[in-house]
């Protein structure tokens, strides 16, 4: 918030040391910190920018009259490449001071001389916390969905091939003819930290049997640590971290005026 004029510049200030100065002050009141009327605008005005512009007043030697409510309503917009409202009258040297919560912005600024802003104010968007996820999910919580779809895309593949290597002599693995089907489930054991009893001699299966107990090793670790994690402390869900989530988010508006 700041005082705004038509011309603040240090060579007109002089002008204010003259006893017969007499400003006129255009100003909208509102129930707030900086302006109250609080007598039906009959000369007893409170607030912040009364109390500033009474003490400058008295140090500079001038008298000031103040406006109510600028003759067409409106605050201080560009409409149509001309000033309206009370800083259009400032602009149009109608009126020499402007005192209220007038927001410093490019256009104003260009248009007007405004003082050193005394007051700033903000805006926020105020939402929701979460709730946690069900504790009784928690079993997926550890990896992502990337993951998920990762893990059984390798372990598809994985089958397929073993499959195709162990077809020789599938007996040492199954009392019957053997599918894909029952070879994933035979190696999803490792995935489980279980033994296998049984181990095909075909050519090439032990070193690529080999190669994936390593990795289902590394993957059961990993998820056994996450999932503990995740237990210990309960997992919250994502929150909206951009404007652009919060437009695309089904989240009902709620805006409070004061």
């Amino acid at each position: 918030m700041a005082v705004a004029s038509p011309n603040l510049k240090p060579g007109n200030i002089n002008a204010l040391h003259s006893p017969t100065s007499d400003f006129f002050v255009t100003d909208v009141l509102y129930g707030s910190k900086f302006l109250v009327d609080t007598d039906a605008f009959q000369g007893r005005v409170t607030g912040i920018g009364e109390t500033m512009l009474r003490e400058i007043s008295q140090r500079l030697n001038f008298s000031y009259h103040l406006q109510e409510l600028p003759p067409d309503g409106f605050w201080g917009e560009l409409i149509n490449g001309s000033w309206v409202g009370m800083l259009g009258q400032v602009v149009r040297q109608e009126k020499d001071f402007l005192i209220n919560g007038m927001a410093l912005v490019l256009d104003r600024y260009l248009a007007t001389d405004f003082s050193v802003p005394y007051f700033s104010d903000s805006y926020s968007i105020t939402l929701q916390v979460p709730p946690p996820y069900p504790r009784w999910m928690s079993v997926v919580y550890p990896f992502q969905p990337r993951v998920w779809a990762a893990v059984a895309g390798v372990l598809l593949l994985v089958s397929i091939i073993f499959h195709a290597l162990i077809l020789p002599s599938p007996a040492v693995l199954y009392s019957d003819k053997g599918d894909v089907a029952s070879t994933l489930v035979w190696l999803s054991r490792a995935l489980l930290h279980q033994s296998a009893t049984r181990v095909p001699s075909a050519s090439g299966c032990r070193p690529f049997l080999a190669t994936w107990w390593l990795a289902a090793l590394v993957l059961s670790t990993s998820y056994v640590g996450n999932l503990i994690a995740s237990l210990t402390v309960p997992t919250e869900s994502r929150r909206i971290a951009s404007l652009e989530e919060l437009a695309f988010s089904d989240l009902r508006l709620l805006e409070l005026l004061w």
